[in-house]
């Protein structure tokens, strides 16, 4: 999720060092712009609408962020963002199977 919205929902205690990087926000950097380094490659999120560490406001923007980028290179097959309602931080059965799909069409 975005910086912003764990710092707006107090959520900034649901993840350790390996998220932050230094300065991103004094710099105007937010996590889409570092997500969209992936494009154009294939890049498939998967999150609950409880994740208290993925504030799902933060996610919904990151993944319209993608879909727009994705379309500017002409790939919007190559990103999808699932946002699961009522899920919090688990990988669900459902989940599983939409990886499986991706990695079947993607690998």
């Amino acid at each position: 999720t975005r910086y912003q919205n764990l710092i707006t929902t107090g959520g900034l205690n649901y993840h350790g060092i390996y998220y932050y990087i230094p300065n991103v926000l004094t710099e105007g950097i937010d996590t889409e712009l570092i997500v969209g380094l992936i494009a154009p490659r294939a890049h498939l999120t998967l999150t609950g609408d409880k994740d208290q560490g993925s504030p799902v406001e933060g996610v919904r923007i990151i993944n319209e962020f993608q879909k727009n980028l994705y379309k500017l290179y002409g790939k919007e097959e190559n990103f999808r963002g699932v946002i699961y309602p009522g899920v919090g931080h688990s990988f669900t059965t459902q989940m599983w199977n939409e990886a499986m799909h991706w990695f079947k069409k993607h690998l």
